[in-house]
């Protein structure tokens, strides 16, 4: 299965926030994505921040399976960041490419690559 990244945008909020609903009990403390409309909307308007990336993971299906987010962006020599990334348990699936990151399968870098190969960072 071929995994797609979308930017998250308004004409999928509801489908968001019904998979951040369903996964609620699966992230526990460990991920607090955006609950709320105002919140999704406060997601929406860092992410057009030069410091913050984040795609949403899709499957062939066109189904949300997973968000990566990349934070606190700094460029330059120093170029790194903080790499966030959960899963949609409704629609993730084993052959998901997402699945390396979240069962250490990969290092945690691939998530990296795969946002990096839709939008660089210049180093």
């Amino acid at each position: 299965m071929r995994d797609i990244l979308e930017r998250p945008s308004r004409r999928r909020r509801d489908e968001f926030l019904a998979a951040v609903a369903r996964s609620r009990k699966l992230h526990g403390h460990w991920a607090t994505p955006p609950r709320t409309v105002e919140a999704f909307e406060a997601y929406l308007k860092r992410l057009k921040q030069s410091a913050h990336m984040g795609h949403w993971v899709r499957t062939e299906a066109n189904e949300l399976a997973g968000v990566i987010n990349i934070n606190e962006i700094v460029r330059g020599t120093f170029c790194s960041g903080y790499l966030g990334y959960d899963a949609e348990p409704h629609n993730f699936t084993r052959d998901s490419r997402l699945v390396g990151v979240l069962d250490g399968g990969q290092p945690p870098v691939y998530a990296l690559a795969l946002c990096t190969g839709a939008e660089r960072m210049t180093r």
